[in-house]
């Protein structure tokens, strides 16, 4: 459903963000370091290292906070610059047009354009559980698809992933937790059965890779899930951008709202 956008640019920018932890990470390493020397100067003994080591940290742990800044928001700006330019293909032909305001539809209009998406022939399912103040959107693999489920197998394991997305209606806002799972494929072939999913595992995803167009119904033709054809995989991603694109849409922001929180909506 989403349509390529390349890869080199997006694969730095995310790089980008991390470099900026790294940094980041760098300057509170100096910072402790400055920590030491004051401490080490107050109780009068002698230099916990040498003078210039000592002056270079001072400098770095002033200077490196910006750098990362500078870096985090560049880079963060990118991601969601590159992702926001996709054309999801289909999209439009479900839920109608998307709007383009900031005034927040009621909970049952977002709902519905939600639980649209199932007529879409997608790897995943989309429910929702609530009433007009509170609801819960339930996204989820379809591994009870033999097709789907051919794609998410690794060995006799098959992965399993979760998204609940907790909606307020009074405010408009929402929280959304990622959850991770498999499951253990009994007997072979077209019978095979799961068995129920292992602890659910709490981890948000980000930076999986750009979000394309690596999965097509027609790319996925084995009744007895021994074969495809063509290059597929599946990510988060895949199901994540069209959820948050129509919340979005319809006026809906989550409770952080800034450039760097929204990676994870990718």
């Amino acid at each position: 459903m989403p349509e390529t956008i390349p890869r080199k640019p997006l694969q730095w920018a995310q790089v980008t963000v991390i470099g900026a932890i790294g940094v980041g990470i760098l300057a509170f390493g100096m910072w402790i370091m400055v920590f030491f020397w004051v401490l080490f100067s107050f109780i009068d003994s002698v230099d916990w290292l040498p003078t210039v080591v000592n002056v270079i940290s001072a400098a770095l742990a002033v200077i490196l906070p910006f750098v990362a800044w500078r870096m985090l928001a560049r880079g963060s700006r990118e991601v969601i610059d590159m992702q926001e330019s996709i054309e999801i293909e289909g999209l439009d032909s479900v839920v109608g047009e998307l709007p383009r305001s900031t005034h927040r539809a009621s909970m049952e209009q977002v709902t519905d354009a939600l639980v649209r998406l199932n007529e879409l022939d997608l790897p995943y399912s989309v429910a929702v559980d609530g009433d007009v103040h509170k609801a819960t959107v339930t996204v989820e693999w379809r591994t009870e698809e033999l097709r789907w489920r051919t794609l998410l197998t690794r060995g006799r394991q098959v992965m399993r992933w979760r998204m609940l997305v907790k909606l307020d209606g009074e405010t408009g806002r929402y929280t959304f937790t990622e959850l991770a799972s498999t499951s253990t494929l009994v007997g072979s072939g077209a019978s095979a059965s799961l068995t129920g999913a292992r602890s659910w595992s709490r981890a948000k995803s980000m930076g999986a890779g750009s979000v394309t167009k690596v999965w097509a119904a027609g790319q996925v033709d084995s009744p007895a899930g021994t074969a495809s054809s063509g290059s597929i995989r599946l990510v988060p991603a895949d199901a994540k951008v069209p959820v948050f694109r129509i919340l979005r849409a319809h006026g809906w922001r989550p409770k952080r709202d800034s450039a760097f929180w929204r990676q994870w909506e990718y």
